[in-house]
C-alpha cells in the first residue's frame, strides 16, 4: 500500500480576522486591516495559516492573541517571530 504524502507549506501567514453578522443574521469571518474594521466585528482573532503554492491556504488554528499565533507558528517552524506586537498581519513567514 502507497501512502501520499501531503504537500508541505511554503510560506505561512498571521491574519487579524473578526467575526461578523449580516442582514439575515448568518455570520461569517474575513481578515481585517484596521481598529475601525474590528470595531463592527463580533469577536476578533488571529488565525494561523498555512499556504501551499498554487492552492492557497489552509488555517491552522484561531488564536485570542497575535502572541500565541506567532508562538505556535514558532513552534511548527522553528522560526523565531519578533513582530508579535500591534495590529497589522505577517505575511511570507518562512518554513
Amino acid at each position: 500500500m502507497t501512502i501520499a504524502i501531503p504537500t508541505t507549506f511554503d510560506a505561512y501567514e498571521v491574519s487579524r480576522v473578526a467575526e461578523f453578522t449580516d442582514a439575515d443574521g448568518k455570520h461569517f469571518v474575513e481578515t481585517i486591516d484596521s481598529d475601525a474594521e474590528a470595531a463592527d466585528a463580533g469577536r476578533v482573532f488571529w488565525s494561523l495559516y498555512g499556504h501551499i503554492h498554487g492552492l492557497g491556504a489552509d488555517c491552522i488554528g484561531d488564536f485570542a492573541t497575535k502572541a500565541i499565533a506567532c508562538s505556535i507558528y514558532t513552534k511548527i517552524t522553528g522560526h523565531v517571530v519578533n513582530d508579535f506586537t500591534g495590529d497589522n498581519g505577517l505575511y511570507g513567514l518562512p518554513t
